[in-house]
């Protein structure tokens, strides 16, 4: 099965019961690509990289306002993880796609945006928008100049859409490591590798492709998630609802950067994702009914 960051990891902690569980039903076999996401700015905001972005967001929260393809997709749920992650809490204007959210950006009417790189490769090349910083834990080939957040001092800070392949829960060993020698060969092949970096993919690095390693980046991406998804600042122009978080709820566990800007504390054994006004966060707005 070929699976994304939206259906093994976002929807996890966007649903209040999820279907599945995709840390425990499937087995990962190997972690293919990843699309790599771009902070970008308006050009007249007064800023020109991420430390820069930072003391502005702070300084100005409550009149900043960040874009998305829509509430709960993965630009949404990447500007959400980096206002947790800094400790703002800055309005969201949910768009019906990434392209008029775009526009919104150039003209002025947003501040920013964690857009895809390939998508926002035309702009930037215009100099339509401002780039700030890439959000995958590594400089991408893509942009090869652009800092990534972690460079610019937010350490290890990664955001990013990725595909891989899993198989059902109790897939032999044996089984699993052959499918994964089959896909690191195909996707090292030049064919493949020049194809998906025509389209905005990035192949891992070999360090990152085996079933042990994307297993570990799982669970840590599914812990650090369960909060970010909760603080994605106020929303404009829909209601606002709360969706509880699998991963606090099971865990009781939040991102040591929201718990030393004050916007997450633990109590009686769970995690309460707080804003910056101490009032319950978690008030994504998905697009579909929510299933109790």
């Amino acid at each position: 099965m070929l699976g994304g960051v939206d259906t093994f990891a976002q929807n996890q902690t966007l649903y209040k019961r999820p279907q599945y569980n995709s840390l425990t039903d499937f087995v990962p076999v190997a972690l293919v690509v990843e699309q790599p996401l771009i902070l970008v700015a308006r050009n007249d905001l007064p800023i020109n990289n991420l430390p820069d972005f930072i003391a502005y967001a702070k300084a100005n929260q409550d009149k900043m306002q960040y874009g998305s393809a829509g509430a709960g997709s993965g630009s949404h749920l990447a500007c959400a993880q980096l206002n947790a992650a800094i400790g703002v809490d800055t309005t969201h204007v949910p768009y019906r796609g990434s392209a008029p959210a775009m526009q919104d950006i150039m003209a002025g009417r947003i501040d920013y945006f964690c857009a895809l790189a390939a998508a926002a490769m035309p702009q930037l090349g215009s100099n339509s928008m401002k780039a700030l910083a890439i959000l995958t834990r590594n400089r991408s080939p893509l942009v090869p100049n652009l800092a990534t957040a972690h460079e610019q001092g937010l350490t290890d800070f990664a955001a990013a859409n990725w595909l891989a392949f899993f198989l059902p829960k109790g897939t032999q060993a044996a089984i699993v490591h052959k499918l994964n020698d089959v896909a690191v060969a195909a996707m090292t092949t030049p064919a493949v590798a020049a194809r998906l970096k025509d389209i905005g993919a990035d192949v891992v690095a070999p360090d990152r492709r085996s079933p042990e390693f994307f297993a570990e980046v799982r669970r840590k991406r599914d812990r650090e998630m369960g909060c970010a998804d909760q603080g994605g600042g106020r929303q404009r122009g829909v209601s606002t609802m709360k969706i509880p978080s699998r991963a606090c709820r099971r865990k009781g566990v939040c991102t040591r950067a929201r718990r030393a800007s004050g916007l997450c504390r633990g109590h009686a054994g769970d995690c309460a994702c707080m804003d910056a006004r101490g009032s319950a966060s978690g008030r994504l707005q998905p697009p579909w009914p929510t299933r109790d």
